[in-house]
């Protein structure tokens, strides 16, 4: 039996609704025919007959053949089209049923006439120098209120300005169609009611997000142009609050003069890193909670009760608590907060050389098994292979990869590229050009949030992967460099030169893997006289 295409049965006909020419097997055309069933019968406000009319609030009292009309004038399936539809002058394009896609597609860069379609003046607009001071914080704005049709100012200049740099943005960070037409729509959201001066605080578009708009993008546009005030809190600055929560004020006072010293610096000190106060911190507070239960300022802790508080303390523990508490009452010290240092002469050692043994197989065999994805594969061999840290493989980027002279520069050291690493690598590319074609980021390892910005990934997301697994990637790190050092009779220089580590580093790699020889060896030697 021949089957026939059903557009052979029947001559082509209008649609009476739609007025398109074509072949359809029904009185109406395809198109129709799925309108009339999801729509109500109605008056069209833009040609007036009675039809079925889009009953959304969206495009609510047009017809079908109205916003095909307006889709035409926009020029694409992106641009907002109740401008055009009010705008329509009752005339209208008659086309071919079920071709009114496949057109547009065919005819990317041109007009429903082959014309190169013309593009909109470029808006340059800039906030006034002199800005007048608010003399109190104005609420709020609330967005949850808007409507498209009542609201949407698409011709207001700051609306056309801030989509042509959202259309710059989206074209130099690769965003996807979807993700631009939504920050367009955020936008205009934003900009219908900007008075055209002012900036707008972050906690005011934070509100997008519950319309499921990109508020990050969003952000960027604004930012790019000025117009955003960043007003939430420090991540520090919340932490900080839980942390010294118990504490007493003056106390509490104290410790807030010297994380202020670290994390700002001084003339005569560099500003120290958020992890350095993070890691200082949690060391200290059991002491200073102590001490608030007696004592209401720290100039009133002595040198006994120091030594008193330590006194539990053993091995890295110790170190670091005595560490933080000459820092601590050194920068008191230096401000003229306390009268006298308590701490200045408390020591806290030599540095402990922690035990470096290499990781089992099963432990290894637990690792390569659970990585199942390309973005776990490459990771794992950038840190078993190339013992490489979390840092440097967040900050590792497309240029420092050579995949065809088979060589990967880190850190300025470049190093050859061995077959499994380079078959990692080369299938995360292909994961990655499938996943995001048109990103910019510069960085090998990105996200889904990192895939629209230049920023690289963060440590927590490299480290998840191998969380809660006895060979973690620190564990890695330190096994390879101890399996190359075993390797080459633990020989500091080479372990120097593969790895581009300092002196200092490479010997005491050399130092544990001699240890560990002797070990084996005496253990050997007790096996063969038993």
């Amino acid at each position: 039996m021949i089957m026939r295409d059903w557009r052979n049965r029947k001559p082509p006909t209008s649609c009476p609704y739609c007025h398109s020419w074509g072949p359809s097997p029904q009185t109406l055309c395809g198109g129709c025919h799925n309108w009339r069933s999801n729509h109500e019968m109605g008056q069209c406000t833009g040609c007036g007959r009675t039809v079925p009319i889009f009953k959304g609030d969206r495009y609510r009292g047009y017809c079908r053949l109205c916003r095909h009309q307006a889709r035409l004038e926009a020029g694409d399936y992106h641009t907002p089209l109740m401008p055009y539809l009010q705008a329509l002058s009752g005339h209208h394009q008659l086309f071919l049923a079920n071709m009114d896609r496949a057109l547009s597609v065919m005819r990317p860069h041109g007009n429903r006439r082959g014309q190169p379609r013309s593009k909109p003046a470029a808006v340059r607009l800039t906030l006034p120098e002199d800005e007048q001071l608010e003399l109190f914080e104005p609420p709020a704005r609330d967005f949850t209120r808007f409507r498209t049709k009542e609201h949407a100012e698409y011709t207001a200049p700051w609306v056309l300005y801030t989509t042509q740099i959202a259309a710059r943005l989206s074209e130099a960070r690769g965003w996807s169609a979807e993700v631009t037409q939504r920050t367009r729509r955020g936008l205009v959201i934003l900009m219908s009611s900007y008075p055209g001066f002012g900036r707008l605080r972050r906690s005011e578009v934070m509100p997008l997000h519950a319309r499921q708009l990109p508020v990050e993008r969003v952000c960027d546009v604004l930012e790019e142009i000025g117009l955003l005030i960043d007003d939430r809190a420090a991540a520090l600055d919340l932490w900080l609050d839980r942390a010294l929560s118990g504490l007493a004020s003056g106390i509490r006072s104290d410790v807030l003069i010297w994380i202020n010293e670290l994390r700002h610096g001084t003339p005569r000190r560099r500003p120290r890193q958020e992890r350095t106060i993070h890691a200082a911190v949690p060391y200290v507070r059991p002491l200073l909670e102590h001490w608030s239960q007696s004592y209401d300022h720290l100039r009133e802790v002595t040198k006994d009760d120091l030594h008193e508080s330590i006194k539990p303390l053993t091995g890295t523990p110790r170190r670091h608590t005595i560490l933080a508490l000459r820092s601590l009452f050194g920068c008191l010290k230096r401000r003229k907060v306390i009268f006298r240092n308590p701490a200045a002469r408390l020591r806290p050692g030599g540095t402990l050389d922690r035990a470096r043994v290499p990781l089992d197989q099963a432990e290894l065999d637990l690792a390569i098994k659970r990585a199942g994805t390309p973005t776990h594969r490459i990771i794992l061999v950038l840190a078993a292979i190339h013992a490489l840290r979390r840092k440097a493989i967040c900050l590792l980027t497309l240029e420092d990869v050579d995949l065809a002279n088979r060589r990967m520069t880190v850190n300025d050291h470049t190093r050859p590229l061995d077959h499994v690493t380079a078959r990692a690598i080369q299938e995360y590319l292909d994961y990655r050009r499938q996943r995001w074609p048109n990103t910019a980021n510069p960085h090998l390892l990105i996200t889904q949030q990192t895939a629209h910005e230049t920023q690289p990934v963060s440590l927590f997301w490299v480290g998840k992967h191998f969380r809660g697994l006895p060979a973690t990637l620190e564990r890695l790190r330190v096994d390879r460099h101890l399996d190359e050092a075993l390797a080459n009779g633990a020989d500091p220089l080479h372990l120097a030169i593969v790895f581009g580590m300092s002196d200092t580093t490479a010997v005491r790699y050399a130092t544990a893997a001699r240890r560990i020889m002797e070990e084996s060896a005496s253990r050997l030697g007790g096996e063969l006289e038993a």
